[in-house]
């Protein structure tokens, strides 16, 4: 079930990739269905196209300073989450270390929601629920959209 609704997810990314790309929604069903198809023949170039831009954001985070670099561990995060999990959970939790680390509390709370967004992708359902159960509580205004988008 885990790996189906993977699966399905990426399709429907990959095919509002190519409908963004041809700016116009598809007239038909049919025409829907091309869409899709070339989505899922150029997937390998939209995840290539992911890990390199975040393998140049990872290149950026020694010369940055520490509040680029708690930027730059939310955009990586970002690309990733659509295509490795695991490395978007890995850049999300540096991002909280450093954050707490630097007393940034807004932008701790944020690579919390984030981190908290993508852990039932892992089946980690209760421990999500419980973030944003606690997040909720003492929610910062700047992170407010962010909360309810993720």
């Amino acid at each position: 079930m885990n790996k189906f609704t993977i699966l399905i997810a990426f399709f429907i990314i990959a095919f509002t990739s190519v409908v963004n790309a041809h700016t116009s929604l598809p007239e038909s069903f049919e025409d829907a269905l091309q869409l899709l198809g070339e989505a899922i023949e150029n997937k390998d170039e939209y995840v290539k196209a992911r890990y390199n831009r975040a393998d140049s954001m990872k290149q950026l985070l020694s010369k940055s300073n520490t509040a680029e670099v708690l930027h730059l561990y939310e955009k990586i995060g970002d690309e990733y989450r659509r295509c490795n999990i695991d490395s978007a959970l890995l850049f999300y939790q540096r991002g909280v270390i450093s954050s707490k680390e630097v007393g940034d509390s807004i932008m701790h709370q944020r690579l919390l929601l984030s981190r908290n967004s993508i852990l039932p992708v892992k089946g980690i359902v209760k421990e999500a629920i419980e973030g944003y159960d606690s997040i909720a509580q003492n929610l910062y205004p700047q992170n407010r959209l962010h909360y309810f988008e993720v």
